[in-house]
């Protein structure tokens, strides 16, 4: 639906995609074929490192319920006289 625009290249995407270029010049066998393999599993858990935390689902359902149950307090107590204190039931969100 809603689609990020494609971001320019970083440096780090750049100099990824200039090595498996130069190893698409290589021969599988070689020395310096396995040493830009190892250079190459350095730059992905770079590049994975990069990347912003995602909220996690369970995060999310945890936010949904309280929102539910707060919407149906504040409609009960709307035609009714709330005695208890019911928001102490919530869940706090776990990080």
């Amino acid at each position: 639906m809603f689609q990020k625009p494609p971001a320019e290249k970083t440096g780090l995407e750049n100099t990824i995609d200039n090595l498996i270029t130069q190893m698409s010049n290589e021969e599988g066998h070689t020395e310096s074929y396995s040493a830009m393999v190892r250079n190459l599993e350095t730059l992905y858990k770079l590049k994975a490192e990069d990347k912003p935390d995602r909220v996690k689902l369970d995060t999310i359902a945890v936010v949904a319920g309280n929102l539910l149950g707060v919407l149906i307090i504040v409609g009960f107590e709307k035609s009714h006289v709330m005695t208890s204190k019911a928001l102490t039931t919530l869940l706090k969100p776990k990080s």
